[in-house]
């Protein structure tokens, strides 16, 4: 059963992410809605998530 949260929290903050650069990329990178803090958050979170669903699978 833990395997498709997993699954979902990768999905989620990989999309959040994605949503983060298509915001900065909208803008015209002048970064008046970018926020550096929580997208490195939302790429270490996506890729601990997803360590730990590799782990889970073995």
């Amino acid at each position: 059963m833990l395997r498709p949260a997993l699954l979902l929290l990768v999905l989620l903050y990989s999309v959040l992410a994605l949503a983060r650069f298509a915001g900065l990329w909208l803008d015209g990178g002048a970064q008046q809605t970018f926020n550096l803090y929580a997208l490195l958050l939302e790429v270490l979170s996506a890729a601990l998530t997803w360590w730990a669903l590799r782990g889970v699978s073995h």
